[in-house]
């Protein structure tokens, strides 16, 4: 074997060793944000003065998909709960239900099927964390969901539908200024 073949070969055990150890997650259309946590798991979008806080990457996709990292290789998976007036709640229905009226949508697995593209937001004056999720429905009929937070990981309770959009002879779209 020659020295350029042992070479090609060392190069690859060395970057296979390097990423075998990093996990892997599947999030589709991901919202990504930097979360800084304190010791009793507090969530805040800056570091304190003392910078006592640890760093994470949170991500948020699709159908509910999310995980977060401390370093961007090695990443944890997680479910975002939400809740209805205080109570959790697994039911997409519930949690978003009317978004899931507007787009026909009558189970909790249809609503998740039709969970897209969330963004993840802090929102100073709320002093939350909002996530925002596109509700699909037939002909067009869907609408962008605002749940709130104090904490990264939920529980989200519903804070209303900001736009709604459909594409028919009895509806139209509207956007409710006064949630967003």
């Amino acid at each position: 074997m020659g020295l350029a073949k042992v070479l090609k070969a060392m190069t690859w055990f060395v970057f296979l060793a390097m990423y075998a150890k990093a996990s892997s997650v599947a999030v589709h259309d991901p919202s990504i944000v930097i979360v800084y946590k304190d010791a009793s798991g507090n969530s805040y979008p800056e570091n304190d003065a003392a910078k006592s806080r640890e760093k994470f990457y949170y991500i948020f996709g699709t159908q509910n998909g999310a995980a977060y990292s401390k370093n961007m290789l090695d990443w944890t998976e997680f479910t975002p709960k939400f809740s209805i007036e205080g109570k959790s709640t697994n039911s997409f229905y519930e949690a978003f239900k009317p978004a899931a009226q507007w787009s026909g949508h009558t189970t909790s697995d249809a609503v998740k099927g039709n969970m897209w593209a969330p963004d993840i937001i802090w929102n100073k004056k709320l002093k939350k964390w909002c996530l925002y999720t596109s509700i699909n429905g037939d002909d067009w009929m869907s609408s962008i969901v605002l749940h709130s937070s104090s904490h990264i990981e939920g529980p989200y309770e519903y804070s209303g539908t900001v736009v709604w959009g459909g594409m028919d002879t009895q509806s139209e779209g509207k956007v409710d200024h006064g949630v967003i």
